[in-house]
């Protein structure tokens, strides 16, 4: 049989929690949620298409980007004490900028995200300001994983005032 590997995946600050996707070659579509403090089971989180996890670096809250949208999930227990997520709330980007990855400053206050296309835009998130970038990046130069606060190969500056995407300081 075909073995699963880990493909892209994120661990929270003080490693409580991780999460990754599997690959698009195990026609599973998704991403898999895992408490590493307790034995719970994990939770897979069924997607219509491809989906990249990552946690925020200073709240407990897991980040999903897909096609539709950049959202954010508060981790809590259900009342048989399972994991779930509470309903998501959606990261502005604009309309047709469909996520694909995405890496937070290390304070919490911007995040970076590159589009299906290449394109990178900022959002500061306390204003909800969005600032596309001039530059843009070729998807396959973003396959691994950059930063400990986001979900691939990219990687913003702790103030936020730099990002890094693959091998080009933008």
């Amino acid at each position: 049989g075909v073995t699963p590997t880990v493909w892209f995946q994120d661990v929270s600050r003080g490693g409580r929690w991780a999460v990754w996707t599997p690959p698009s070659w195990m026609n599973r579509p998704g991403f898999e949620l895992f408490d590493l403090a307790s034995n719970r089971p994990s939770l897979f989180v069924p997607a219509n298409g491809r989906v990249r996890g990552g946690f925020h670096p200073l709240e407990p809250r897991l980040i999903v980007a897909s096609n539709e949208r950049l959202r954010t999930f508060q981790i809590t227990n259900a009342p048989d004490g399972r994991l779930q997520l509470d309903p998501s709330e959606n990261i502005p980007v604009p309309d047709g900028f469909q996520p694909r990855t995405f890496s937070f400053s290390g304070n919490g206050q911007r995040v970076a995200v590159v589009n299906t296309a290449g394109k990178i835009g900022v959002v500061e998130l306390n204003s909800g300001r969005f600032v596309e970038m001039q530059a843009s990046v070729l998807i396959s130069d973003l396959a691994g994983r950059a930063s400990v606060t986001g979900c691939g190969g990219l990687a913003m500056s702790m103030d936020g005032r730099w990002v890094l995407a693959g091998t080009e300081a933008l």
